[in-house]
């Protein structure tokens, strides 16, 4: 007889990319030519309108047999000065496997741009997307992934403007887009000082399931994980469980020039192996 261990080891991958999720320095004064402004991110405040969401009309299945998935999924990026969404990410999602169909439908989404001053500019947005979906199960011995979720009814979506997060981090240069910075250069990469295994769900244990979720955050100027988000799911209970790890991990921050603690995006890849002992 034999029972099974469960191995759910982290994995700190540094991101070449800064996503728009922290603060960035005031704008200058629009241009006197009125052109969109596209080199700064604005949040709430004084001169500062929201986008208008201009929703697309996505497919309504209705499937005779399926298992209905309905939640929440929360997003946060930006809307350009032309109107396009950029760098959204996933914030909250009452249900993983809702992710990738929220991310689709935003960024097949159409925006009339925000404004500052009255000319039109990029501004930092929450989008909340409730969806009422449909999981067709596949046949027996078929391919899970072969039959993705539908939609049984039209997304309900609300946009609002972010506000911006409290500041005291060194001011904006060459190595950061969006308040964060790359690593590489003069900016060293976060050390993990501390890092908790994930548990392993019930779900995933009875099922055998293993597979790799891969989890995105900031680390913040004192070492302290923020805007935890799911950037690759596997389902069965295993990504709340990552996410939920990940919240407690503690680290030395990023350095810029070896002396001034700075924001950084980083990704986390979760391992989750199941192991069997005799």
């Amino acid at each position: 007889m034999c029972s099974q261990l469960a191995s759910a080891l982290p994995i700190i991958l540094m991101s070449t990319f800064a996503a728009g999720q922290q603060p960035v320095a005031p704008a200058a004064t629009p241009p006197v030519n009125m052109q969109p402004t596209t080199s700064a991110v604005f949040y709430a405040g004084p001169g500062v309108t929201a986008p208008e969401l201009i929703p697309g009309n996505p497919p309504v299945v209705r499937e005779p047999e399926c298992e209905p998935i309905d939640g929440m999924v929360t997003l946060a990026g930006v809307v350009g000065a032309d109107g396009i969404p950029r760098e959204m990410k996933i914030v909250a999602a009452d249900y993983p496997e809702l992710s990738n169909l929220a991310l689709g439908l935003v960024n097949s989404d159409k925006f009339k741009p925000g404004m500052h001053d009255g000319i039109p500019a990029s501004v930092a947005v929450t989008i909340e997307i409730g969806l009422q979906t449909c999981a067709k199960h596949a046949p027996r011995g078929g391919d899970p992934e072969a039959n993705p979720l539908t939609l049984r009814a039209h997304p309900a979506q609300s946009l609002s403007v972010r506000s911006e997060p409290p500041t005291g981090q060194a001011a904006p240069d060459s190595h950061e887009t969006a308040g964060l910075y790359k690593v590489g250069g003069n900016i060293s990469a976060p050390v993990p000082l501390s890092a908790p295994v994930a548990e392993y769900s019930d779900e995933a244990r009875k099922k055998g399931i293993s597979g790799v979720s891969l989890v995105g955050l900031i680390v913040d100027t004192n070492g302290m994980p923020q805007n935890v988000h799911m950037i690759r799911a596997i389902g069965s209970g295993l990504d709340a469980k990552a996410m939920e790890a990940v919240r407690k991990y503690r680290f030395k921050p990023a350095m810029k020039d070896g002396r001034i603690p700075v924001p950084v995006q980083v990704n986390v890849q979760v391992n989750f192996r199941l192991y069997k002992r005799w």
